[in-house]
């Protein structure tokens, strides 16, 4: 245990050479970047038929990922095209009697158009982008790090969070990714679900990332 916990410390003291790797003599980077091409993994395998159609049995985590980002972003397209082609009659409807006077015109009550826009657009943020398989690696790399930080005396001297690290990307998919990397268990405990909630909660941003895969894995506008 004290050797697993000494092998934590950077030795340069830089980041991007994650703890939890840097004394095994290889790119941590190039190391889960194989783990994202393998096939037959837990995590894959257990998932949830996705709602549409197709499987993901079998697949790799990497295809799983870039899967399900495709149907979220082709989702989030088609979405937004039917809110821009709303009419002022559907605006209405939407919105209630309350703006019954606001006319499909100039004058000082127009503009309902870039309102309802801006509304919409605020309630449903455009998703984050796919990334390549080296930058899934640093994703990956930055959320084992700061877990393993958080179940030992590190968490006391290192940021412990990994929502403030540099280069973090917000995606619950790339925490359901994290769960697929066999290094993100240690001396056969998950270091994620054995971190505190608090800062981070992997545990319940990987069932959220479960979510997304099952709804938009294969995802199409067609019935």
């Amino acid at each position: 245990m004290f050797e697993q916990i000494v092998g934590l410390y950077p030795e340069s003291g830089a980041f991007l050479s994650p703890e939890w790797i840097a004394n095994w003599g290889e790119n941590p980077l190039d190391i889960i970047e194989e783990s994202l091409a393998e096939g037959n993994n837990d995590e894959v395998d257990s998932l949830e038929p996705p709602l549409h159609s197709g499987s993901l049995e079998g697949r790799t985590p990497y295809d799983v990922y870039s899967i399900a980002c495709a149907g979220r972003a082709a989702a989030w397209t088609h979405n937004q095209q039917l809110n821009d082609n709303i009419t002022h009659e559907e605006y209405l409807e939407l919105n209630g009697w309350k703006l019954y006077n606001y006319p499909d015109g100039e004058g000082a009550n127009s503009g309902w158009q870039s309102r309802h826009n801006s509304k919409w657009r605020k309630a449903n943020p455009k998703p984050p982008m796919m990334l390549t398989f080296e930058q899934c690696a640093q994703q990956i790399a930055i959320r084992i790090t700061a877990a393993r930080r958080d179940i030992t005396y590190l968490k006391w001297v290192q940021e412990n969070n990994p929502s403030p690290m540099a280069n973090f990307v917000d995606d619950t998919l790339l925490d359901w990714l994290t769960y697929t990397e066999p290094r993100s268990t240690q001396l056969r405990i998950n270091d994620l679900n054995l971190a505190s909630p608090t800062p981070y909660n992997y545990k319940a941003r990987k069932a959220e990332g479960e979510s997304i895969i099952h709804k938009y894995a294969f995802w199409s506008a067609l019935p």
